[in-house]
């Protein structure tokens, strides 16, 4: 896991093309500004990691750094990566019914109310379908929208949370939330 995980890393570096078999971090330096990059396990147990990468970098003239999160979702158990149809039953619908979910989750937020944008469900149903924006843990799916997606700057990267309780006919049958981890908790801001 952890050479697949540095793998992917080095792939979402900027810079690099992702064709590029030997990708490795000292080919991702780009000259044109500063880059960050660093991770977070989101969750984890014996049978399930959820990694973040996160990078950043300032362009030309840039007032902030434009931020980008990749999740990497790894079965140890099966010795791969996750697949939308290890979550979802395919051809049941669930992106309608999670671009709805994750809408309704993101209005009810007070610090996103007055920063979303007007193409909210188009945004949301663009990103929910990517697997690099899920957090699958045991009590739910997070969805976490890139900077500019869903608002202005100013909104951040914005989470949408769903719980399984309301995917229920939608999740594939041999996926048993209470199997996956616990979120790792977040540090108080």
């Amino acid at each position: 896991m952890n050479s697949a995980v540095k793998k992917k890393a080095a792939k979402l570096a900027v810079g690099i093309d992702p064709e590029d078999e030997n990708a490795t971090f000292d080919t991702a330096v780009d000259t044109s500004g500063t880059i960050n990059g660093f991770y977070t396990v989101e969750a984890a147990n014996d049978r399930f990691i959820d990694v973040s990468l996160i990078d950043g970098g300032y362009g030309w003239g840039a007032a902030h750094p434009l931020t980008n999160q990749t999740s990497f979702l790894w079965w140890l158990d099966r010795n791969r990566e996750l697949t939308i149809s290890d979550v979802f039953t395919p051809h049941s619908g669930w992106q309608v019914k999670l671009t709805a979910l994750a809408v309704s989750n993101l209005r009810a937020q007070p610090d996103l109310k007055d920063t979303l944008g007007d193409d909210i469900e188009k945004a949301v149903k663009e990103t929910v379908s990517d697997l690099t924006t899920w957090t699958p843990t045991d009590d739910g799916l997070t969805i976490t929208f890139g900077q500019y997606a869903i608002g202005p700057y100013a909104a951040g990267m914005p989470e949408a949370h769903i719980p399984w309780s309301e995917l229920k006919p939608y999740v594939a049958s041999d996926l048993q939330p209470t199997t996956l981890p616990a979120p790792t908790p977040k540090p108080n801001p």
